[in-house]
């Protein structure tokens, strides 16, 4: 049952993700929304619910997600027809400027590469920064996680805001998990 609680959880949070960062990402499109809310905040009782905290208050899986995907400076990702598309989303009322740092790295902890993408952002605005075939990033999807962050700089009512933001490490194909091409381990460790 403990398993079944903790996957539920690690489920929501997975799916409040997506939703949120697809309503976020779309909020400069035709998509007539700016941005997304989620329910429920709290429980009253004790049970396995939707809610992020629980009954007395601590954290549930998903609260821990919301922090980063409502932050003000949003970098998120998604596939589709095989290309790997990376969007920053604002939600500071001033235009910045700033840097997607974007790192493939392989299962045995090398990094294959790294990129470096300049950009400048509207007001409340949300973009497409890099856009790319999967395979041109990673010959062979299963084999690479990839990595991204973004350093930005705003003048918001005269002062200076300067933020920096690392996304959740990004898996480029959720097949991922049933065919991770991992190393074969070198250490040994004993008691």
């Amino acid at each position: 049952m403990r398993n079944y609680i903790y996957l539920s959880q690690a489920s929501q949070a997975l799916c409040y993700r997506a939703q949120t960062e697809h309503y976020r990402r779309s909020k400069t499109q035709q998509a007539n929304t700016m941005g997304a809310l989620y329910w429920q905040l709290n429980d009253i009782w004790q049970a396995s619910t939707w809610s992020s905290l629980e009954y007395g208050g601590r954290w549930k899986l998903v609260h821990y997600y919301a922090k980063n995907f409502f932050s003000p400076l949003l970098v998120s990702s998604y596939k589709k027809d095989g290309v790997y598309d990376i969007h920053v989303t604002s939600d500071i009322v001033s235009p910045l400027t700033g840097t997607l740092t974007f790192d493939t790295w392989l299962w045995n902890g090398t990094r294959k590469n790294s990129t470096r993408v300049p950009f400048e952002l509207d007001s409340l605005g949300s973009k497409s920064v890099l856009a790319s075939p999967i395979t041109a990033l990673c010959q062979v999807p299963e084999d690479c996680i990839f990595h991204l962050s973004v350093s930005a700089v705003a003048v918001v009512r005269d002062l200076l805001f300067v933020c920096l933001f690392v996304c959740f490490p990004s898996l480029p194909n959720p097949d991922f998990c049933r065919t991770p091409k991992l190393p074969t381990p070198t250490r040994t460790f004993s008691f």
